[in-house]
């Protein structure tokens, strides 16, 4: 019986929301993040992409490619209340759910196993309806074999879009899509593959397995040769609680500059902090480790007095840590923990408020 995973995005969720919210943004590009000096783009409306602005990209450089879109801060109560009527939904679509972020999460609904592709595009038409009826909101879904390609097809189906990809063409859809397009693949394996003539992920599949193992390891040249070829067993499960959130990157070219830690650091805390919303915790630790060319690892960890899910005081501790935990010589891995995990406060009574016409605060 054939098996069908959904992958369900919400379209520059942050964003989206303020245009929901502030009816005068409704066509306008929005930036939402910090607004310091140092601050980093948290979400970024569409109409502001067009004019290169993206999520993780510093605040100053988005404002110069878009000078004239709305700044805002954002509001992570609110969007965390939206984010739970979103996962209402598709829980009634599905016993099981994994959220991956705040905005995005995974399903297998138990009606659709066997289904033809007809018959999933049409589950699929019904649950984006139910999300904008109750959100008022736009969503874009993926559906495939396995996770892997669902979250491919949402990709390609933004925004506020749908693309159902059958077995029958996933060879086709697949193969001329660029290898950082599959899960796993960062700067570093990318450019581990360029490097040896391959781009796309057909041409990935088409690799001698011992090839591939041995340009980037056996666990990770296993595992993405398998999803290049389209085989992916990993099951949904809804994701236990943590003890710790983090995330962190590797460089292809080492960072000598503090102004690119920081921005790198300020980057893998909003990581973090959104994987924190989604379980609902707050942080009072945060760590930051750097590695440097000859693999030393260096860390700094600082604990505060309250937990917090405030992404502005968790980025500057973490920025502050950065710049005794950096080694000399350069930087080739940054990453940020977040810790002493506890359950977030609810939202302030009159912080986000559903009203008959959608979502006030």
């Amino acid at each position: 019986m054939g098996r069908w995973v959904l992958h369900l995005d919400m379209d520059a969720f942050f964003a989206s929301v303020e245009q929901l919210t502030r009816p005068t943004l409704a066509d306008r590009p929005v930036l939402v993040g910090g607004t310091g000096g140092r601050g980093v783009v948290a979400g970024a409306s569409y109409q502001a992409r067009v004019f290169g602005a993206r999520s993780a990209m510093p605040m100053g450089q988005a404002r110069r490619r878009c000078p004239h879109a709305a700044v805002l801060p954002p509001r992570f109560s609110l969007y965390k209340v939206i984010s739970d009527e979103v996962m209402a939904v598709l829980r009634e679509a599905a016993p099981v759910l994994e959220p991956v972020s705040v905005d995005e999460a995974f399903l297998e609904p138990p009606a659709l196993v066997g289904a033809p592709a007809a018959a999933v595009e049409e589950f699929c038409v019904a649950l984006r309806a139910q999300v904008r009826e109750r959100t008022g909101l736009p969503a874009s879904v993926g559906a495939g074999s396995g996770k892997q390609v669902a979250k491919i097809a949402s990709e390609l189906a933004k925004p506020d879009g749908l693309r159902v990809v059958s077995p029958e063409i996933e060879r086709s859809v697949l193969d001329p899509l660029p290898v950082r397009s599959l899960w796993g693949v960062g700067p570093v394996a990318e450019a581990s593959l360029h490097r040896v003539g391959i781009e796309t992920i057909g041409a990935l599949a088409a690799m001698d397995p011992r090839e591939v193992t041995g340009l980037l390891g056996t666990a990770m040249g296993t595992e993405l040769h398998r999803l290049a070829r389209g085989i992916d067993e990993r099951a949904v499960a809804p994701r236990g609680a943590a003890k710790q959130i983090s995330a962190e990157t590797t460089f292809e070219r080492d960072l000598t500059a503090m102004t690119e830690v920081l921005g790198e650091v300020a980057r893998m805390t909003a990581a973090a902090h959104r994987r924190l919303l989604v379980d609902g915790r707050a942080a009072r630790t945060v760590t930051v480790k750097a590695r440097n060319a000859d693999f030393e690892t260096h860390t700094r960890s600082e604990t505060t007095a309250f937990a917090s899910t405030d992404l502005g005081v968790l980025t500057a501790v973490a920025q502050r840590l950065a710049r005794t935990a950096v080694p000399e010589g350069g930087v080739r891995l940054v990453g940020v923990s977040l810790s002493g995990l506890s359950d977030s406060p609810p939202p302030a009574l009159f912080e986000a408020v559903p009203s008959e016409t959608g979502w006030t605060a």
